[in-house]
């Protein structure tokens, strides 16, 4: 089978919509071990990252682990 030339797959709980771009960005958490380490790779703001995360989190349910770090964890 082969997708049409553009598609691209979304997924969708209470009006929150996952996109190949939030994908992109759960990787980069994933890939760097932290959000401000996928912030800066995806050169994006950490509190819009943040925020998104919140967001997906809220509709989907966890999708991370988060722990405290920085030069206070």
């Amino acid at each position: 089978m082969t997708l049409r030339e553009g598609f691209e797959p979304h997924l969708a709980v209470d009006g929150v919509t996952i996109t190949g771009t939030d994908i992109e960005m759960l990787r980069a958490i994933d890939d760097r071990g932290s959000m401000s380490g996928a912030a800066e790779a995806l050169g994006r703001s950490y509190p819009h990252l943040q925020r998104r995360v919140d967001e997906i989190e809220d509709a989907f349910g966890s999708l991370t682990t988060r722990i405290r770090g920085g030069s206070d964890g």
